[in-house]
């Protein structure tokens, strides 16, 4: 599997569809206006749904152990 790291996403949606594009900003392309995604992902509506609820899960088990309470940065372990 290509592993992509990504500083940068847009997420957004068409009729029956919705997308997620990844993009990798640097110096020479500072904006997601200046470059291309180096990833885009569709899914279909039902598919939303399921990352939706195992992204919000799995956000709040990465607060939950990374995070200290009052702190914003997950560099503040």
């Amino acid at each position: 599997m290509e592993v992509y790291y990504s500083n940068a996403q847009r997420i957004a949606h068409g009729k029956g569809e919705f997308y997620i594009d990844f993009y990798q900003l640097s110096g020479d392309r500072p904006n997601i206006q200046s470059t291309e995604p180096t990833v885009r992902i569709y899914m279909n509506p039902e598919t939303v749904m399921s990352f939706r609820e195992a992204l919000e899960k799995n956000v709040q088990k990465f607060m939950d152990v990374y995070l200290k309470p009052g702190t914003k940065d997950s560099t503040q372990r």
